[in-house]
């Protein structure tokens, strides 16, 4: 749980609240919250207007992964793009890109809140 970084670490399935106005569905989660999205190589997207809980829920599916001793990592797309940036700058790209692989569930927060660059989007194209 220590590398995973995670923004709550309290987070908990158990601990969502199901208000209406959230328009979170229940079933969806408890579903998400037995990592088969995972084993299946799939990508899960929360949206929603800011602070309606996405971090939140997302630091809870994650707490499910971990418990079923998933590597988990949190990080924001801000900092993970500066990360990137100074491993290509010092020469230890290649090995900062392995890390990342290597991690069975990636949060990234705060996707796209701002523009990024071209070479920034490089990053993220499949090879």
């Amino acid at each position: 749980m220590k590398n995973a970084n995670l923004k709550f670490n309290s987070a908990a399935v158990e601990k969502i609240e199901y208000f209406p106005d959230r328009k979170l569905n229940k079933s969806q989660i408890l579903n998400l919250a037995t990592n088969q999205y995972i084993s299946a190589h799939r990508d899960v997207l929360l949206k929603g207007p800011s602070g309606a809980g996405k971090t939140f829920v997302a630091c809870s599916l994650a707490m499910a992964a971990i418990r079923e001793e998933i590597d988990v990592l949190y990080i924001r797309l801000p900092d993970l793009l500066i990360n990137l940036a100074i491993a290509r700058d010092n020469g230890v790209f290649p090995k900062l890109m392995k890390k990342y692989k290597n991690v069975q569930l990636m949060l990234l927060d705060e996707w796209l809140l701002t523009e990024i660059t071209e070479q920034q989007i490089k990053y993220f194209r499949v090879s």
